[in-house]
């Protein structure tokens, strides 16, 4: 019942490290007493409110690094340009974008700084990423 009311909001979530961390508070809730499973519902809730609003907050920060690669390779290739370093094609200015944009490899700079984007993560134990054998250095890779 848990896993099928929070569902859509656990698929939200975008890094596997942060899904299965929630799974695995759901999968491990014990049967006890109702006011101790409560309690057990209401940090997992917890936890996943907070991880849904720092994966909304690392979006914001890919899409600004995004952009801002973006715009530089924009900015230097129409530098180079005009200091007549590349032959100058015939481009309409959306097809010199679309170029741009493919070109700033944007997508290999974001997967190399996503660690460092991310915020320390005190809710996820060190025990925990260890039994799953993941240090903390490295718990974005997933």
């Amino acid at each position: 019942l848990i896993k099928c009311s929070i569902s859509n909001r656990l698929k939200a979530i975008g890094l596997k490290l942060w899904r299965d961390y929630i799974t695995n508070e759901i999968n491990s809730i014990h049967e006890a007493s109702y006011t101790s499973r409560k309690d057990q519902l209401y940090e997992i809730h917890t936890e996943l409110a907070h991880f849904e609003d720092e994966y909304h907050k690392l979006k914001a920060a890919k899409s600004t690094l995004d952009l801002a690669l973006w715009k530089a390779n924009i900015s230097e290739t129409r530098s180079t340009e005009k200091r007549g370093g590349k032959k100058k094609t015939k481009m309409d200015e959306s097809e010199f974008r679309h170029h741009c944009r493919i070109s700033c490899k944007a997508d290999n700079v974001i997967q190399n700084m996503l660690p460092y984007l991310l915020p320390v993560n005190a809710r996820i134990s060190s025990s925990y990423l260890r039994s799953h054998g993941i240090s903390t250095a490295h718990q974005i890779a997933l």
